[in-house]
């Protein structure tokens, strides 16, 4: 999964490469099981990083195993992101490398060429 600007999002919020968080929660939502995902993201301008990732999805995360929180934005991984256990983070070269591989592997499972 990646994060990118909503389309009509510059109506809202100008030229800000706007986007929301991974998961959107609701309070009331039980519990979560986040295991063998590749999270990718670019920018941290967000109206939902802090409450519904920061506070709900950790609030609400049960199991989290073998994730990956891929950078792919500028510099090093940010430190005001939560990383949420269970996630192993990436960033520079190596977490596009990561991306375009998993992403390539995806792409020929669900669309696999015709022979």
């Amino acid at each position: 999964m990646r994060l990118a600007p909503f389309p009509g999002n510059e109506l809202k919020y100008g030229k800000k490469p706007m986007h929301s968080s991974f998961v959107k929660l609701h309070e009331n939502c039980q519990s979560i099981e986040v295991t063998d995902n590749v999270w990718a993201f670019e920018n941290t301008v967000s109206s939902t990083w802090g409450g519904n990732w920061k506070k709900t999805f950790k609030a609400k995360l049960r199991i989290s195993e073998r994730n990956l929180l891929l950078w792919l934005g500028d510099g090093p991984f940010p430190e005001s992101i939560w990383v949420p256990p269970g996630f192993t983070t990436l960033s520079g070269k190596a977490a596009r490398d990561e991306w375009n591989r998993r992403r390539d592997e995806w792409l020929r499972r669900v669309r696999p060429s015709e022979k």
